[in-house]
């Protein structure tokens, strides 16, 4: 293990698109295990994740059934983007359109 396998909380954070303080709830509660490095940051020390700790913790959000039994969805944006795109440019998009009533 190299030590750009290991990340800060901010980075963390960063790479799960949250907030410091949830990445850092998130690590401290054991959902995603970390460790502390002594006198690196403070008297306690800095918290650590491995990357492939993160990696887990990503694969079993979308292994997991979500609260109501569902997986969660990927959504595909480019899809998304091309349907509103064709929405947009077809004259009769339904809203806006000049029918009067």
């Amino acid at each position: 293990m190299t030590s750009a396998d290991l990340l800060v909380i901010a980075e963390v954070a960063s790479l799960l698109r949250i907030s410091k303080s949830l990445s850092y709830r998130l690590c401290t509660d054991g959902t995603i295990p970390s460790a502390r490095v002594a006198g690196v940051a403070s008297r306690r020390g800095r918290l650590v994740v491995r990357r492939q700790d993160v990696d887990a913790y990503i694969d079993r959000l979308f292994a997991e059934p979500g609260p109501r039994g569902k997986r969660p969805v990927r959504l595909d944006v480019d899809a998304i983007h091309a349907r509103v795109r064709r929405r947009l440019a077809s004259p009769t998009s339904g809203r806006g359109s000049a029918s009067g009533t």
